[in-house]
């Protein structure tokens, strides 16, 4: 999808605004019961904002998946994989709308995204295509990229299986 539909889509929303929380008067009735409801909405909170982060994080796993895929080995044939000019443009276009979705704040993957954007600064689909060096250059660089992410998501995955604490 392109980032422009992407946009449009968004757009299309509605917004409204949501008041989640405990109501200060029970802090007054029953100050145990008023902490216990803070403490559980915080945790809900963070476990929110853990999953939109680890679904940011596999789906930028998904698209360089998909780059050094279709950049590494070869075909039937013998030849280097085929792809099309939607292979950088789909990757510009995710690395575009990063910071808009980066809702957590994820640093780490947004050095990551940061490193992706400087990999195919100046890079165009006839240079991967005609320049096997360009190519083994651009694989490399985003192979160690998604290495570093496979163990960033593998930690987290790890993490949620915990079981979660219901009072």
């Amino acid at each position: 999808m392109s980032p422009e539909k992407l946009r449009r889509k968004f757009s299309e929303m509605e917004w409204r605004w949501q008041a989640w929380g405990v109501p200060a008067i029970l802090e007054t009735i029953a100050s145990g019961a008023y902490d216990s409801a803070m403490a559980q909405g915080a945790r809900d909170a963070a476990r929110e904002l853990e999953m939109i982060q680890m679904a940011l994080r596999k789906e930028f796993q998904g698209i360089l998946d998909h780059m050094v895929d279709r950049l590494s080995g070869v075909n039937d044939k013998g030849q280097p994989k085929d792809f099309t000019g939607s292979l950088l443009r789909n990757f510009r276009g995710w690395l575009a709308i990063f910071e808009d979705r980066n809702l957590s704040e994820d640093r780490e993957l947004a050095k990551l995204v940061a490193q992706a954007s400087a990999m195919i600064q100046g890079v165009d689909t006839d240079s991967l295509k005609d320049s096997a060096r360009v190519r083994a250059t651009i694989r490399s660089n985003a192979t160690q990229i998604k290495l570093t992410l496979d163990g960033m998501v593998g930690a987290k995955l790890a993490r949620s299986i915990v079981p979660v604490d219901e009072d």
